[in-house]
């Protein structure tokens, strides 16, 4: 099993969120990751926040009012990633927040 998670590259002061992608498969089959095949993500402007190999995981999704949050955990439930969307509706911005573990906003 492989996660990546990829996102535009962000200004960071501005807070300003584009998009992020999290790819993930599940199952006994497991392939090595294609470092080359980063190259063509970079040139496109994108930037590798977090990857794995070799490891089951299993992802969890809630949206509540105008948070997103993303919990990856591992097949034995420990937790091996995770990020915030925060949507101001007023302004239509979004904030990305990389979530340390065990240190979740409610």
């Amino acid at each position: 099993m492989t996660i990546k998670r990829l996102s535009a590259k962000i200004e960071l002061k501005k807070y300003k969120v584009k998009t992020v992608y999290v790819t993930s498969v599940s199952g006994p089959k497991q392939y090595k990751q294609d470092a080359g095949k980063f190259n063509e993500y970079f040139k496109q402007n994108y930037q590798l926040d977090k990857s794995g190999q070799q490891i089951q995981f299993y992802q969890v999704i809630t949206i509540e009012q105008n948070k997103l949050t993303y919990i990856a955990y591992t097949a034995t439930g420990e937790e091996y990633d995770s990020f915030e969307i925060i949507k101001n509706f007023e302004t239509g911005k979004k904030k990305l927040n990389f979530i340390p573990k065990n240190e979740k906003t409610d």
